[in-house]
């Protein structure tokens, strides 16, 4: 076995742990060079037969200067479900937490069941401080929602089929929430504002 045997596993690893991680900056590449292959599992500069490089570069939509630009992101608002039958899985033993962001239901007569959560997909977004804001929220699941974008946008409805957009200006670096006073807590989404230099 040579080293780009080993190394290939370990690198599928490494990016499937990644990609289940929220969005770090700034990403890095790997390059792997072969004598056997002379291949490069990303172009660019010379790295030495069975070595391994990283390079910053730069993440998709990341600023490279300091002026402010306008960011749009499209977030829908749905409602994942699981259903089962107790003669299959007996109906759990716990209380799930209130504010209805979920919702247990008990064993019907055919003795099926089920569990349900609202979220907002994405729910994690990242800016820049200074950054024009716009988000279509679309209601996909659930007949109404009342949304607020908390410091910067009132709470407005949101129903089933409809596509809300607003726009704001993240002013300072931090955290800003966007949720759903309805479907708690569960339905809590985050921006987060980077300082800008």
């Amino acid at each position: 076995m040579n080293t780009k045997d080993t190394l290939a596993p370990l690198l599928v690893v490494g990016i499937a742990a990644g990609l289940s991680m929220a969005p770090v900056f700034p990403f890095q590449a790997v390059r792997y060079t072969s004598a056997t292959d002379g291949g490069t599992m990303n172009s660019g500069a010379h790295v030495a037969e069975g070595q391994i490089s990283t390079s910053t570069m730069t993440a998709p939509g990341q600023v490279n200067d300091t002026s402010p630009t306008n960011r749009t992101f499209y977030i829908n608002v749905v409602e994942f479900e699981g259903t089962a039958n107790i003669s299959e899985e007996p109906f759990p033993n716990s209380t799930l937490p209130a504010g209805g962001g979920y919702e247990l239901n008990p064993p019907d007569e055919q003795g099926n069941w089920e569990v349900e959560t609202y979220v907002f997909d994405p729910s994690q977004i990242v800016v820049y401080e200074g950054d024009q804001v716009t988000l279509n929220i679309l209601g996909v699941n659930g007949d109404v929602h009342d949304v607020s974008v908390n410091g910067y946008v009132e709470q407005f409805e949101l129903h089933r089929g409809e596509l809300k957009t607003v726009t704001f200006t993240a002013d300072r670096a931090g955290t800003i929430d966007f949720i759903c006073s309805i479907h708690q807590p569960t339905m809590h989404g985050q921006i987060m504002v980077l300082p800008r230099g």
